[in-house]
């Protein structure tokens, strides 16, 4: 069992944490609820020849804006609008279709993005993420997460996972491995590349792309694998040229590593003989969260890599795992026990107590950040019946999201923007 399922199963099964009627985590439903703006969105105008694309397009952005961003489409005078977002599809004099985006405050009158989408496909739904995505950044200061996937392992049979990813909205399923083995733990960098842990060939390794696009290779081991020697969990750093990841020995003691893909050196940052395991990156790759054992009952600490300190972030009385940092690095997310079942903690950086995503009938696990940080993705369930499920950190509402079941290790990152470049126009 790698360190990772073995803290879960420590989680599930501890006797500790807070008793009933005396919660020392708040419950995120009694949270206020973040601000959201009035959002006009009129039909796409098009000539009658592009109509049926032009809709299609049209209702795309509409989901994106509605489900991913901080806006309520605006409907009559009980709900009046903040924003305009205009939007016109035309052919080109070579018969090439173009979008146009205009978005206006209407508060100001004042243009805020004026922008076109040349060589749009008519089938092509990415470029109403994209804009999207450009449209919530101009008007509220933050890039949206509608052009974003989220990865993980899927299982494909008895002992087979393999990597697979699809869209923000739980669409779009695509396959990424295809080694027919135990596949798992997919970490994305920022430029798209991705890295995994196989089986491949035995015992396990660290695979993952040298180049955005490039076919997977082994990073490590460099030589033979040790014999007994387990690998979990790796993550790449903000910058793309280290991975952080997990080593566990015949003794069931796991540490944390770093990968330098540049110097191709491998170095420890944890040495202790309980587990260490799940690092998770701050946003400036100055530090790392992770889950250690080092006091009895699972923990999340924090390393700082400039000088090795280690502090507990949470409480000391919750078995606590699966840290992730949040994408403005002020929130730590990760699993706690509480009243019998797993659940979602949020950990404010600055002090304070966590505040909890309630259980919706179950044990929850495994949270990840949306690229925005505007939603929490985590897993409900176990095995064959684990699904994907998205909550809003400050209600503690949730969804589901898509029907895929049989996930684990999840992850989300954006699209490289470089895929799609989107000049602006006077």
């Amino acid at each position: 069992m790698t360190p990772a399922g073995w803290i879960l199963g420590a989680l599930l099964a501890l006797g500790g944490g807070s008793a009933p009627g005396s919660p020392r985590v708040s419950r995120t439903g009694q949270e206020p609820q973040g601000h959201r703006w009035g959002l006009e969105v009129p039909p796409m105008e098009a000539p009658t020849e592009l109509a049926r694309p032009a809709e299609k397009i049209w209702l795309t952005l509409k989901a994106d804006l509605q489900a991913m961003g901080p806006f309520t489409l605006a409907k009559g005078p009980e709900a009046p609008p903040t924003f305009r977002a205009s939007t016109r599809m035309a052919r080109g004099p070579e018969g090439r279709l173009t979008i146009h985006l205009h978005l206006v405050d209407l508060r100001t009158k004042a243009t805020l993005l004026k922008r076109a989408y040349p060589h749009a496909a008519p089938a092509s739904l990415a470029v109403a993420h994209r804009m999207a995505d450009d449209l919530t950044e101009r008007a509220t200061g933050l890039r949206g997460a509608a052009e974003s996937r989220i990865t993980f392992a899927l299982e494909r049979g008895p002992g087979v996972k393999e990597i697979f990813d699809l869209d923000r909205s739980g669409e779009h399923l695509r396959q990424r491995t295809f080694f027919g083995s135990l596949t798992t733990s997919p970490t994305v960098a920022r430029d798209g590349r991705l890295a995994f842990i196989t089986y491949k060939g035995g015992p396990p390794e660290l695979w993952g792309q040298k180049a955005p696009g490039a076919p997977p290779v082994r990073l490590y081991p460099v030589g033979r694998a040790a014999p007994h020697e387990t690998l979990a969990a790796p993550a790449w750093s903000p910058s793309g040229t280290s991975i952080a990841f997990v080593k566990e020995d015949r003794h069931g003691h796991s540490d944390l590593y770093l990968l330098d893909l540049v110097k191709e050196h491998v170095r420890p940052l944890t040495a202790e003989r309980e587990i260490n395991t799940e690092p998770a990156w701050n946003p400036t790759g100055t530090a790392l969260a992770f889950t250690s054992t080092r006091e009895g009952q699972p923990h999340i600490y924090r390393l700082n890599l400039a000088d090795g300190q280690v502090q507990r972030v949470s409480p000391a009385d919750q078995a606590s795992t699966s840290p992730a940092w949040s994408p403005d690095g002020t929130s730590l997310a990760y699993s706690t026990r509480y009243l019998g079942h797993v659940e979602i903690a949020i950990q404010p950086l600055a002090g304070g107590a966590p505040h909890a995503i309630p259980a919706p009938g179950g044990s929850i696990e495994t949270p990840v950040w949306s690229p925005d940080g505007r939603w929490v993705l985590f897993i409900q369930g176990q095995g064959e019946g684990a699904r994907l499920r998205l909550a809003d950190p400050l209600t503690g509402l949730s969804h589901p999201l898509g029907t895929v079941s049989g996930v684990s290790a999840p992850d989300w990152s954006r699209i490289p923007e470089t895929n799609h470049p989107t000049p602006e126009v006077p």
